[in-house]
């Protein structure tokens, strides 16, 4: 046992962590083995229509405890760019032996307090920001500005008299040094941010600008968490339902053998099937996984459900999110300028308009379609590596988007074009995930996995794929035969 001395040093370790936090003493007896700290046992959380008026996810094996659902369950290892200097404290390496689990709340319920064996209380005044995801909406509002400026700008200097226009440009030629200056200082200030927020991918060290803090994404994360629960909310199947079984099993299966990656430990994962025939999946930022029934019938085992999740979970493991919002915060932060000079300097309304469309059109097609086609390709490698981890059967990636492409076709759908869309094709995809293939089941067998004895999903496909083709000839070459009727002559 543990001495007083003991267990306050490592209690006073942890809130130092944990600044802004209560910390609390669970007894062991009450809890169903979660999180333990072996990091042996990673569990999906589940999300229910019951829960979903917390704001803090649930634990589905923590049945005994569901009395104190308020509580925000966070093991002691989610602690950021600090786990190698608290792992290493002696005062955390004896308090782990205590058979307690700790749990960390910011704010704590007066009825509730009798419910747990209270440790200490430590507080310090939180600091009142902007909420980050106010600025999605503060955007369009600012590029709007920039519109009535720059054209109120325009007006104002047609309306002024010659004389006012050459004193103001002989203003602008006498000044021109210190325009210069304070032009090169903006844009070395600029430079300077930019390469202050400059981070590299956990996985595949690639160079990358991200604008928010892990605090401040999380904000942006929980609020969207909100609002698709409220989109979705009358078709959440509950927790007990096979199909979320199914998804919390394959994401258990890739959590577990995915354990070696740190961002594991940093999202709240957690589970939510909505019935809807929707063929979609998607995992938000913070961990959240979302899976339409339209996709669980799409995916006609789970190896197919493997590689869809894991490609999903990548973008969530690689910070795409907070990527992707930040690049959009860059270059509307230019487009901003942008427009407000295409409005003040353009001679017209009607030619300011166009250029404004074309400009924007323009900016899609060069910014913001290649840069996200170049996160679904780095997600669909990073996914692959997830995927070969946890066993799956690696080749179905390939295999199903060729299925998916097949599909479409069937239904008179004609594929996208690249250059025209946020996504690779269903071919390309296919093609490239194919060139990775040999690489991922090398990996695949260096993790211990069991051999794959059946057929190559892949074959099956491309030889469903020749014998619909066949079929379209025979068909196609039917309906061109010409029976020629000749009369008989007399």
């Amino acid at each position: 046992m543990l001495s007083y001395k003991q267990c306050y040093s490592g209690m006073k370790t942890l809130l130092r962590f944990f600044p802004c936090s209560s910390l609390f003493m669970l007894p062991s007896k009450y809890t169903n083995s979660f999180y333990s700290y072996s990091l042996t046992n990673i569990t999906v959380r589940h999300w229910t229509k019951d829960s979903s008026k917390f704001k803090l996810p649930v634990v589905q094996t923590q049945q005994q405890v569901q009395h104190i659902k308020w509580i925000y369950n966070k093991h002691i290892f989610n602690f950021g760019n600090n786990k190698r200097q608290f792992l290493n404290s002696k005062a955390v390496q004896s308090f782990l032996q205590f058979p307690c689990y700790f749990i960390l709340k910011r704010k704590v319920p007066n009825s509730t307090k009798s419910a747990l064996n209270f440790v200490q209380y430590f507080h310090t005044s939180p600091k009142h920001d902007v909420h980050p995801a106010l600025w999605m909406f503060i955007k369009p509002f600012a590029k709007g500005m920039a519109i009535l400026t720059g054209r109120g700008f325009r007006k104002w200097w047609k309306d002024l008299p010659k004389h006012k226009r050459l004193y103001f440009l002989s203003l602008l030629k006498t000044n021109r040094v210190k325009i210069g200056v304070a032009t090169v200082v903006l844009l070395t200030l600029s430079l300077a941010y930019y390469e202050s927020h400059i981070q590299e991918t956990p996985i595949t060290k690639r160079r990358r600008f991200v604008a928010f803090t892990p605090d401040q994404f999380e904000k942006i994360a929980e609020f969207e968490f909100e609002m698709q629960l409220e989109a979705f909310q009358s078709q959440v199947l509950p927790q007990t339902h096979v199909a979320c079984q199914r998804v919390a099993g394959v994401a258990n299966r890739l959590l577990r053998s995915n354990k070696d990656l740190e961002q594991i430990y940093d999202k709240k994962w957690s589970v939510t099937v909505v019935n809807n025939p929707t063929e979609n999946a998607f995992v938000l930022s913070s961990g959240q996984i979302f899976v339409f029934t339209g996709m669980l019938r799409l995916c006609t085992n789970d190896d197919e459900l493997g590689v869809v999740l894991a490609h999903e979970m990548a973008h969530c493991v690689l910070g795409h999110g907070a990527e992707q919002v930040s690049f959009a915060h860059l270059l509307d932060l230019t487009v901003i300028v942008i427009l407000a000079a295409i409005w003040a300097f353009l001679p017209s309304d009607g030619i300011a308009a166009v250029t404004h469309w074309f400009f924007n059109k323009v900016v899609d097609l060069l910014l913001h379609l290649p840069y996200n086609r170049k996160l679904e390709t780095e997600a669909d490698e990073v996914g692959l590596q997830l995927a070969a981890k946890a066993c799956f059967d690696v080749r179905e990636s390939s295999a199903f988007w060729s299925k998916i492409g097949l599909l479409k076709a069937l239904q008179g759908e004609t594929e996208s074009v690249d250059w025209l869309s946020t996504h690779p094709s269903h071919t390309t995809r296919s093609v490239y995930l194919d060139s990775l293939m040999d690489k991922a089941l090398k990996q695949r067998y260096d993790c211990g996995c069991p051999s794959l004895i059946r057929m190559d999903p892949r074959a099956q496909i491309a030889h469903f794929k020749q014998k619909l083709e066949e079929d379209a000839a025979k068909a196609l070459a039917h309906k061109q035969k010409v029976v020629v009727f000749v009369p008989k002559t007399s």
